[in-house]
């Protein structure tokens, strides 16, 4: 019975969360072809890392193909693929930079609906710095 509600109720937030995706007018990130989102790590002296979940409208985005990115200025900084922790993507997200204190931007890929979208947060870069765990992510919320 309890494995049954489980499956309701994910299913519930699934078609919630569909339904938001398809009903949103979405910004794109500076660079808005995810194929380009590569980083070349040996360009940068620093990093920090950021573990992050993406939520629309409240509701977390679902979805293992997706991708989020970091962006410097319009240059891409960081790219991240998500993994599965407690039936949630969350993303473990390398930043790289060489200018601290730099103001850092994101952006998503959405495989669902085969679109990128911008992401209403900024940080500030700071070398070293580690932002969220896996039980309390970042909210990277899609703009």
């Amino acid at each position: 019975m309890k494995r049954l509600l489980s499956t309701i109720i994910l299913g519930f937030v699934l078609l919630t969360c569909t339904d938001a995706l398809e009903e949103h007018t979405f910004l794109d990130p500076p660079i808005p072809d995810p194929t380009a989102w590569v980083v070349d790590a040996n360009q940068y002296e620093h990093t920090m890392t950021i573990v992050a979940e993406v939520h629309l409208d409240g509701g977390r985005v679902p979805g293992l193909d997706n991708k989020i990115a970091a962006f410097d200025n319009g240059d891409i900084c960081g790219v991240a693929g998500p993994y599965s922790h407690m039936d949630n993507a969350v993303y473990n997200l390398i930043v790289y930079s060489n200018t601290l204190n730099t103001s850092i931007t994101f952006g998503v890929y959405l495989a669902d609906q085969s679109r990128t979208a911008l992401c209403t947060n900024q940080i500030i870069f700071e070398s070293g710095e580690g932002v969220g765990t896996p039980d309390t992510p970042y909210i990277l919320v899609i703009l």
